[in-house]
């Protein structure tokens, strides 16, 4: 998996160095062509362009480019020597529709159109050059790690075409904190490397160990072999000194200490303390040329932006038409979701409310009074006659009492003005709705007449008001009286008599019919 990564690493590395957004610079199949490369690197390389390369040992066609290969390592010298900072902008289009069609769902709607603004984000990309020296080796491997906002990210630079980016198009800031971030996550991605060296080191300095123990070991052995074998030749010479006569003696003694001089000889030339302190500095010394000596070094910091989408979706259905806003990051393939305006909940299925607001299914309903779809926030009122939940829109309220009501229980009493029933009534004489409070009453039969109708139809009889239902002129005196003034006349048959013309003589009403008989 690490060389996997590290020849990825190699080849954006590569690409990057040669800028292969120029027109001198392209792939032709698997080989990647230079034609183009920094003057200075041509000097430095000591080899004019163009160059063929490939990233695969089993390519043909062009010079590899991998772990220990030449050009890399005149790349990476080139490199620490310049030891520059370089800006890099990706050029990443998107279809939004296809984009946002793939992850969410649209119920009883679908997408118009959709708007789309451009952010940028900013990820840093630290390239360090790591060598490890030990005994007589020396092993070189080059790592980039990406840091977006102080995370490590996965990124193939190689997905996406590029060119040189502008100071000015984004706000870079400090990169310290990404850079410490770039060389913890670096110590961990070679910890692998550094344990397996380590163990083979190990291993060799224990071999050495070994040795070294084993010769000084069989030094003492040898040494203490040497003294027994003496002290042996002592104890036979004092057992044939007890037996010899006293004259004989004498040859023995000298021979005793001539032996004892010798094991004292050895004591002195092969003294343990000194065997010891050498096999310990010969020890020492191994452990020290056994070392592992690791060398990281910045060789190259890129800032890379690349846009995130604000993309604002048009949603159209036949009733209405609304919109919600999310964000769609191309390199990671993430998009924020909707939120529903009544649960907050975000969504993958998309309902388009009455009042243009994103719903999720559970939290659309019908207004029972318009039977539009509409979200729970929109359907949050109640008629106070029949207590059905009503929209925004059926709802109103009385201008006489302030009740809440749909549009079935409420009169229009002009272009704008809605009220209930039980404060409304209707005009005896233009037929108009009204409100009660702004009519007169007639006291006889409850009719009711506007302020402008009650001045043209209505009557006063006394100290009474009365409507043209409940009075009538008199054909004599044409005066208008209440209908419970005119009676049958004794005098006739006629019904309803308005004739109050009195007779001479007898002082009876008499209708026309009547009188004419006079």
């Amino acid at each position: 998996m690490m060389e996997n990564k590290e020849l990825i690493d190699i080849k954006n590395f590569t690409l990057e160095f040669f800028k292969n957004d120029s027109a001198e610079n392209y792939f032709e199949g698997n080989v990647f062509v230079v034609k183009k490369a920094p003057l200075d690197f041509e000097d430095f390389y000591e080899k004019k362009t163009p160059y063929y390369l490939v990233f695969n040992k089993n390519e043909n066609g062009g010079e590899y480019v991998g772990p220990g290969s030449v050009l890399l390592k005149c790349m990476q010298d080139y490199m620490e020597k310049k030891g520059q900072t370089s800006l890099l902008k990706l050029e990443i289009e998107i279809d939004p529709i296809k984009e946002v069609s793939r992850r969410i769902k649209f119920g009883n709607c679908k997408i118009e159109h959709i708007i789309q603004k451009k952010d940028y984000n900013i990820l840093k990309r630290f390239t360090f050059s790591t060598i490890y020296q030990y005994l007589n080796e020396k092993e070189k491997f080059l790592r980039s790690i990406y840091v977006d906002n102080g995370i490590i990210v996965d990124f193939d630079l190689g997905r996406y075409s590029s060119i040189e980016g502008k100071k000015e198009d984004v706000n870079i800031g400090a990169i310290k904190k990404d850079y410490n971030v770039a060389k913890e996550e670096l110590k961990k991605s070679l910890s692998r490397i550094t344990e397996d060296i380590g163990k083979k080191i190990e291993d060799k300095l224990e071999k050495e160990i070994s040795r070294i123990k084993e010769h000084y070991a069989k030094q003492i052995s040898e040494k203490n072999e040497r003294a027994g074998n003496i002290q042996k030749q002592i104890k036979k010479i004092e057992e044939q000194i007890a037996k010899a006569p006293e004259n004989d003696k004498k040859p023995f003694d000298e021979k005793i200490e001539r032996l004892k001089g010798d094991i004292s000889d050895i004591e002195t030339s092969d003294n343990v303390d000194r065997i010891k302190k050498e096999e310990e500095f010969l020890i020492n010394d191994e452990i020290r040329k056994h070392g592992l000596n690791i060398s990281n070094k910045l060789i190259n910091t890129t800032i890379i932006y690349y846009p995130s989408f604000l993309l604002q979706v048009i949603l159209i259905n036949s009733k209405s038409k609304g919109h919600f806003d999310i964000k769609f990051n191309p390199h990671s393939q993430l998009m924020t979701l909707p939120v529903c305006r009544s649960c907050k909940r975000e969504i993958m299925e998309v309902y388009l409310c009455s009042s243009e607001h994103a719903s999720c299914k559970l939290c659309l309903m019908k207004c029972l009074c318009c039977s539009k779809e509409y979200c729970k926030m929109c359907v949050d009122k109640k008629c106070s006659s029949c207590f059905r939940d009503i929209c925004k829109k059926c709802y109103t309220r009385c201008q006489a009492c302030g009740k809440g009501l749909c549009e079935m229980h409420t009169r229009k009493i002009d272009s704008v003005k809605s009220a209930c029933i039980a404060c409304t009534t209707q005009c005896m004489g233009c037929n108009k709705i009204g409100l009660k409070k702004h009519f007169i009453k007639c006291p006889s039969c409850g009719s009711e007449a506007c302020d402008v109708c009650s001045k043209k139809i209505l009557v006063k009889i006394g100290q009474k008001i009365n409507c043209p239902r409940c009075s009538k002129k008199c054909d004599a005196c044409k005066k208008p009286y209440p209908n419970s003034e005119f009676y049958r006349l004794k005098s006739c048959e006629c019904d309803s008599c308005n004739s109050l013309v009195r007779c001479l003589s007898c002082k009876k009403f008499l209708c026309k019919k009547v009188r004419k008989q006079f």
